[in-house]
């Protein structure tokens, strides 16, 4: 028997708690069962998550938070592209699809969450 199992990025936790200390608020979308998620999210400080996500469901979520709220997401999958292109602010990492670096508005390389804290850090003035 194989077991798979996703790993904590290094650093994550560390930029969430950025986010979080700066009232960003961080909502991850998976297409990953609830489980495995919902064990992320709780290693890195993600409060609300939403797992087994189709990408039309991904489209409706940023659609709905769009109504009352100014949201960016970051995607690196092309299964995040229908939502990356209803979102008000898209963001790619630098070794995502290139379909999917097509159509966001920002590219963060070099690839890596001290990219993207540096990006928004720079962006908002925090």
């Amino acid at each position: 028997v194989f077991h798979f199992e996703d790993r904590l990025r290094e650093g994550a936790s560390e930029i969430i708690s950025k986010f979080n200390t700066h009232g960003i608020n961080v909502i991850l979308l998976s297409g990953d069962k609830k489980e495995p998620v919902s064990k992320i999210a709780k290693q890195c400080g993600i409060k609300q998550f939403y797992a087994q996500m189709l990408p039309d469901q991904k489209h409706s979520v940023i659609e709905s938070l769009q109504l009352n709220h100014n949201v960016l997401m970051v995607g690196d999958g092309l299964n995040d592209l229908d939502a990356l292109e209803v979102v008000g602010h898209s963001v790619a990492m630098g070794n995502a699809h290139s379909d999917l670096l097509d159509s966001c508005d920002y590219v963060v390389a070099p690839v890596g969450q001290d990219g993207l804290v540096e990006a928004l850090e720079l962006s908002w003035g925090i």
